[in-house]
Parts: C-alpha cells; sequence; structure tokens
C-alpha cells in the first residue's frame, strides 16, 4: 500500500484535500482528540511552514515538519509538530526537501498516533504532536496537495518513468551534468543568524568547543564555533556561532582530515535554535559542510564527504563559493594574527622558549607593574 499520496494543485485548499482523502473520513482538529492512536474516520490537515533534514536516530530513519493547523473554516490555527519514520519519513522527503515553505504543501494525517508535544512550552503549538510510520502507526496514510513546482515531482513517477527523466535530465546537461548552471549560493552572515530558520553559512572556525566524542547512542558528536567579520564590527550582535555536527552514521567520527582553527566552512540549510539565551547551529548529515583551507598558497579544493561536490574551474564562469573563499581568506590573513601572535624564533626557524631559571618565582597577584614577562604556568 501507497502510505503517501500525492495530488497536484495549483490552489492547494481545503477542498483539494477533500478530493484526495477517503469519503468516508471526516476533518476533524487535534485539540478535539486524545493522545494514542488517532480514529480511523478523520483526517487532519496542516500547512508546512518547515520541513527538517531527513536524519538517522538511534538505527532509525526520521523526518520532522512543522505545520500550521488547518481549521474547519480554513482559517489557521495553532503550530503542529509532525514526525515521519522509516518507509514515511523517506517517501515525504521525496516530495519535501528541508526548507521553508510559502504556504503552497497541504498536507492531510490519517492514522496516525497522537503523542504529547515535547517541545518548548509556549503558547501556539498543539498540545499534541503526530507521528506516522514504522510501530508507532505502520498503517499511517499520509496526502500531500501543492503546487507542482513546490515538489519532487519525480517521487510521484514509477521507476521506470524515473529512470527516463534522469536520463533525458542528463543528456539534456551533458556529461556528469556538468554544464547545468547550478542554483547561486546565498549566504547568512554569522551576526544575522536568528533562531527558527534554516541557514547557509560561510565562515572561518574560531575555536574548537568539543572534539568528536561518541554519544549514548554510539554516533559522535562534534562542536565548534565560527565567525566573520560581521562578528568583528564595533558592538556585533555575536561574537560567534556554536555549531554542533552530529555524525548519525556510526561509521564516520569526523569531517575528512579533522577540522582545525583557520578552516573555512560552508555549512548548507543549518538548523538555529536558542540554547541558554544563545543561537546555536545544527548540523544532523555531514555531507552539509565543505571544507577548504585558509592558506592562499594553497588551491582553493573542496573537502567533504558529499560525493561529486565540485566548484567551478576559476573564470569558466560566476562561482559565489570560490569568491567567498578567497575573500575570507583575506580575511583571516588579517585576523588570525590578533587571535594568534606568531610564536618568536630564532634565525634557524627554532622557537626561542625563554628559561624561567633565573626569574623569581611570583603569584599572579604579585604582577602589580605594567610590564612585558613570559608566564610559566601548568
Amino acid at each position: 500500500m501507497n502510505c503517501v499520496k500525492f495530488l497536484a494543485s495549483k490552489n492547494p485548499c481545503l477542498e483539494e484535500i477533500a478530493k484526495i482523502v477517503p469519503a468516508s473520513c471526516k476533518h476533524t482538529l487535534v485539540d478535539e482528540l486524545r493522545g494514542g492512536m488517532q480514529p480511523p474516520d478523520t483526517y487532519i490537515v496542516g500547512i508546512v511552514e518547515d520541513a527538517y533534514p531527513r536524519i538517522v536516530w538511534e538505527g532509525k530513519v526520521k523526518k520532522r515538519m512543522t505545520l500550521r493547523e488547518v481549521l474547519l473554516d480554513g482559517s489557521k490555527g495553532l503550530q503542529l509538530d509532525v514526525f515521519g519514520y522509516g518507509t514515511h519519513a523517506d517517501t515525504i522527503h521525496d516530495y519535501i526537501q528541508e526548507g521553508k515553505s510559502n504556504g503552497t504543501i497541504w498536507m492531510a494525517f490519517a492514522k496516525t498516533r497522537l503523542v504529547k508535544y515535547r517541545g518548548p512550552v509556549q503558547n501556539g503549538w498543539c498540545e499534541l504532536s503526530l507521528r506516522a510510520g514504522n510501530r508507532v502507526a505502520a498503517d499511517a496514510e499520509v496526502w500531500i496537495v501543492a503546487k507542482p513546482e513546490t515538489v519532487s515531482l519525480n517521487a510521484a513517477l514509477p521507476s521506470s518513468s524515473k529512470s527516463k527523466t534522469q536520463t533525458a535530465a542528463s543528456c539534456h546537461a551533458g556529461p556528469s551534468g556538468r554544464n547545468k548552471r547550478k542554483q547561486p549560493e546565498h549566504f547568512t552572515v554569522v551576526c544575522h543568524c536568528n533562531s527558527s530558520r534554516k541557514v547557509t553559512v560561510c565562515a572561518v572556525v574560531k575555536e574548537i568547543l568539543k572534539t568528536p566524542e561518541p554519544t549514548k547512542f554510539g554516533t559522535f558528536h562534534l562542536m565548534m564555533a565560527v565567525f566573520d567579520p560581521s562578528c568583528c564590527v564595533d558592538m556585533p550582535i555575536r561574537d560567534d556561532l556554536p555549531i554542533h555536527v552530529f555524525f548519525n552514521d556510526t561509521s564516520i567520527r569526523d569531517l575528512p582530515g579533522g577540522v582545525s582553527i583557520g578552516d573555512i566552512l560552508l555549512l548548507r540549510n543549518i538548523s538555529l535554535e536558542p540554547y541558554k539565551d544563545k543561537i546555536h547551529g545544527t548540523v544532523y548529515d555531514p555531507k552539509q559542510i565543505i571544507k577548504f583551507s585558509s592558506d592562499p598558497e594553497v588551491p582553493i579544493e573542496a573537502i567533504t564527504l558529499k560525493p561529486r561536490y565540485e566548484i567551478p574551474v576559476p573564470h569558466t564562469r560566476p562561482d559565489e563559493v570560490r569568491e567567498k573563499v578567497i575573500s575570507l581568506r583575506d580575511w583571516w590573513g588579517v585576523q588570525k594574527d590578533m587571535l594568534m601572535p606568531a610564536t618568536n624564533t630564532n634565525a634557524d626557524g627554532a622557537e626561542l622558549l625563554s628559561s624561567c631559571d633565573d626569574t623569581p618565582d611570583l603569584q599572579i597577584k604579585e604582577i602589580l607593574e605594567v610590564m612585558a614577562f613570559t608566564l610559566c604556568c601548568q
């Protein structure tokens, strides 16, 4: 049985939803139901506001979405948290990629499981959230009504049709599709990263806050802080942006070659959430990260887990990523001297370590004069 069905419509609305759901079902509001399995003769309607990346968590594939519930008169109600699991998650993701929707994707749900909403306690959210798929609600049915241009229509095609469509697209684009013009990158500067948004950021690693450490689920978690020129103006909104990277594949423990202070990272579609009065960014799929060296003598080459990623050859066409990397290289070349003072060296390049044998032992509180000195500590 196809657990997710799709209807293309130029004007998604309740009338269009009624065309695709069984006639025996009636439109019901979440607040009229109790926790547990949704009554089989009801369906719930919502408009997609935000779709999150599909991830693997504790061995389960899941896809999260935030919807705005549609009331019986067609007006908008409270926000609704929805999770799809297993085949439901995969199929929904085929239609709806991560990112925000402009109100053109409507969804209806039947036979789901309703559980208490576990997000931040605040007004504007339904008390219950929906779960569809796997053992929690294996028979759940999902219907998507949307404008054709807002979803991936390949998901609605039979396998044979998909192959023909993909083959035709490859032939049109040339070998490996390399002549096809990609969509331009739209970067958000660090100080414009706000909560409840997904953004693409290109910035420099300022600090490694946590090297990859195992989680209780057997996967690894890396934490670092990134910054860019917007963080170095007078009275910046923030000094940096903490970034969490979760390696949900247990075979991956770190980014290729690791990550160091000064590396330039392109972070695509990162989720922003407030935590302890500070905005944090989260990456659930390390393929969203492309790393570049900040050394101006090193060719601009992408280091990433994402297969077949490439940046254009110089001068073939404008490329926002290359231009951004060059700009950050120039900026970091000046900035690093302030953050990471050079070590004194002799003529042979060897580090000069001042001997502490002939200097008196002092505690920090005993240093009263303004002077230059060498501090020895453990």
